[in-house]
């Protein structure tokens, strides 16, 4: 092979991007759309939030943000099911006038990805008749059916029993309408494929008895991969079902994790588990940080030092530990949650985020490619490449919904930038991970005898289910040629090529 590369191949090598951000889907920073941030203004703790009702304030204060230098990927909605089915059978998403659609709208805009988790227990603990409904998240309407039944949580609140039958139908009935406007890959980064439990963070579950709470948890597990197969769906760790998640949601139904309290004591050994038990199978986890409202000095008083025990001077120092949890955990994303935050991230932690941006998720290049000098129509033309992965992360196409949804292309396009030959490689799966190095890969192809004599420009990218390039590498000083209908992704031009 050496001799027929050297007398009739071509070879480059191309230089790599080390310094630049580059956006891409399913990696990055996230920002919050927050169901109880009207509660936490009402209760005094948070200075500056915006209260989820007013999407247009919401982007104001983003769009601001980003003009200074903040980069989200994803708009995160934390909101409650009485949010998306205020009245029985009642989609709001489908309401263009609606909240849900004008932040889905709102993040289309500003080319960033949704997710969503669906919170299905109340809180309105110690508010008293005044505020009783500010974190209603179970619909009201199903309190009112035949045979539904719930307990009163740790904070005293009323959550449904999980195995309830009432609850489950209304329950599917719900995500199999969800499926049907966002199975879609290209706008979903992740759900949170649970919710369930105080905070939705899987936190005081309880069931009737009708069911155990692992054939609980499998039942709503089954009803989110039953309409939900194009999508990544995650598992809430550090809740009350984290062994559930571990030996059973996450392996039997292909669940990514997503994992609270980053910067925090909490984390335990959560990071050492993950490195070993997950990571090497390539099961990608997505980061929250622990703690908000990171202008109030007494919640940070109260929680950085009294609750937690970790001696932090001041924000920076928090932030700083933070970003060490979840680079150490190989993070695909981290969250600036809620918008009375961001300043803060910004004004004492932007390099920190930058940091983040630049080192974590994936991030794809090509170091070295072979061709051969002319393509002959008829003939079978093998390609030679050495692809890498940088980055912390991976792209998380291995063994979940994303498989197969992410493939390396070949393209030849004419002198108006059109595709007129494409060779998408079925045997290549680009979740390569940071530590294998440099990977050589070979697509091989037949140019049909019907293509015109003729040069062209040869280029490469990796396209998604739709054949188009999605997702952008980590290159520098090659040609890019942007396609329509992505947000990601172009062809990279490596060379004018003759098909003879």
């Amino acid at each position: 092979m050496e001799n027929k590369l050297a007398k009739n191949y071509i070879k480059t090598i191309i230089e790599q991007d080390c310094k630049n951000i580059i956006k891409n889907p399913y990696m990055g920073w996230i920002v919050y759309v927050e169901y109880s941030c009207l509660l936490h203004n009402v209760l005094g703790y948070d200075k500056g939030c915006i209260d989820a009702n007013y999407p247009e304030l919401f982007f104001e204060r983003l769009d601001k943000e980003i003009e200074k230098g903040l980069r989200p990927n994803i708009l995160y909605l934390r909101l409650g099911w009485q949010t998306f089915e205020p009245e029985k059978n009642n989609y709001s998403w489908r309401n263009e006038n609606s909240i849900i659609s004008k932040y889905i709208e709102g993040a289309k805009k500003r080319k960033m990805q949704i997710a969503f988790r669906i919170l299905v227990s109340d809180e309105n603990k110690i508010l008293g008749k005044e505020y009783n409904n500010i974190r209603l998240t179970v619909p009201r309407w199903l309190y009112e059916e035949k045979g539904f039944e719930y307990y009163f949580n740790n904070e005293q609140s009323r959550t449904p029993y999980y195995d309830n039958e009432v609850y489950l139908y209304y329950y599917e009935k719900l995500i199999k309408e969800l499926s049907k406007d966002f199975n879609n890959p290209d706008l979903v980064a992740f759900i949170d494929a649970q919710g369930l439990g105080t905070w939705g963070e899987m936190h005081d579950l309880q069931v009737s008895g009708r069911l155990t709470l692992q054939q609980t948890l499998e039942t709503h597990a089954k009803i989110w991969t039953a309409y939900f197969n194009k999508v990544l769906l995650g598992a809430t760790f550090g809740g009350g079902a984290e062994d559930i998640n571990e030996n059973v949601i996450v392996p039997k139904y292909n669940y990514m994790i997503r994992r609270d309290a980053f910067g925090s004591k909490w984390m335990g050994d959560f990071n050492a588990r993950y490195l070993k038990n997950f990571f090497p199978k390539k099961i990608p986890i997505y980061a929250e940080v622990c703690y908000w409202h990171l202008k109030d000095e007494n919640y940070v008083k109260k929680h950085f030092v009294e609750d937690n025990g970790i001696k932090v001077p001041d924000i920076r120092t928090y932030l700083e530990y933070a970003i060490k949890q979840a680079q150490e955990c190989r993070a695909n994303t981290l969250d600036l949650r809620v918008p009375s935050d961001w300043s803060e991230w910004r004004e004492k932690g932007l390099d920190l985020v930058n940091k983040f941006a630049i080192e974590n998720g994936y991030r794809l290049s090509i170091t070295e490619i072979s061709y051969p000098k002319e393509f002959i129509k008829n003939k079978e033309i093998e390609i030679f490449y050495k692809w890498k992965n940088s980055g912390l992360g991976f792209l998380p196409v291995h063994n979940n919904q994303l498989k197969d949804n992410f493939k390396v292309s070949v393209v030849l396009l004419n002198n108006k930038n059109e595709v007129i030959y494409q060779h998408i490689d079925n045997f290549i799966e680009p979740s390569w991970l940071k530590e294998d190095g440099e990977v050589l890969e070979v697509s091989k192809f037949i140019i049909p005898q019907s293509l015109d004599t003729n040069e062209y420009k040869f280029a490469i990218g990796i396209v998604n289910k739709n054949n188009i390039p999605a997702i952008n590498l980590a290159i520098l000083n090659l040609e890019t040629i942007k396609q329509e209908n992505t947000w990601y992704g172009s062809w990279y031009v490596l060379d004018n090529i003759k098909v003879i």
